[in-house]
């Protein structure tokens, strides 16, 4: 999918496999405090975290310097931004990690996100589909989709969506505009005049995701 977006100039965003590390390590903690855990289980998890942010300080010193790149999230950071959306109690499959993980993007600039879900992937409709109402919410500018990946969804279909995605992220810079000089009689009739022709321009012809990024989650 990486490859597919960036043959279409987009420039993808995917999150770190190591954070879901930290994220199992983390979850100890919540164990301990909510559902009688021996102590050391907490213990022995944040010592895994520290290890892990130790292995990772010189990458991050030199990702802190630089100007096109910016360190990696802390997973406590993550925990902090997914809680008023999420318990922290949800660590079926990625869990609270996966919000907080949107909600760490969307602050870093990246408010285009495809999240991709395997067939009959319950977690993710919990975590993943199930909080896009309100990161839209929360996150105005956020654009966010879903995408089944199972053996009955065509490649065309998930292709056409990611379009779609992608003319919807530039509508809704409209929508803000026209709120902003408060014209909404103008605002309905330019706005449903445009979404006819962009879905006609779209079905005609093929064009690229340039100046579009996104990340790609699962």
């Amino acid at each position: 999918l990486a490859e597919l977006l960036e043959a279409e100039g987009a420039e993808p965003v995917v999150p770190d496999l190591i954070d879901f590390m930290s994220y199992c390590f983390y979850n100890q903690n919540f164990k301990v405090d909510n559902l009688g855990f021996k102590k050391s289980k907490a213990f022995f998890g944040n010592i895994g975290i520290k290890a892990i942010d130790w292995v990772r300080k010189t990458a991050n010193e030199a990702l802190a310097e630089s100007r096109h790149f910016h360190p990696t999230a802390d997973i406590r950071d993550l925990a902090k931004m997914a809680r008023p959306i999420v318990s922290e109690g949800n660590q079926t499959g990625e869990g609270w990690f996966l919000t907080g993980e949107m909600v760490e993007l969307i602050n870093s600039g990246v408010n285009n996100i495809v999240c991709c879900q395997p067939f009959a992937c319950l977690p993710n409709h919990i975590v993943g589909k199930g909080v896009i109402k309100k990161l839209r919410h929360e996150y105005p500018l956020s654009n966010i989709v879903a995408i089944d990946y199972d053996p009955g969804a065509s490649e065309v279909n998930q292709l056409n969506r990611i379009k779609l995605f992608s003319i919807y992220r530039q509508t809704k810079y409209i929508c803000i505009v026209f709120y902003i000089f408060k014209k909404p009689l103008t605002f309905f009739i330019f706005y449903d005049v445009y979404l006819c022709l962009r879905g006609l321009f779209a079905c005609l012809f093929i064009g690229n995701l340039s100046d579009f990024k996104l990340t790609v989650t699962a």
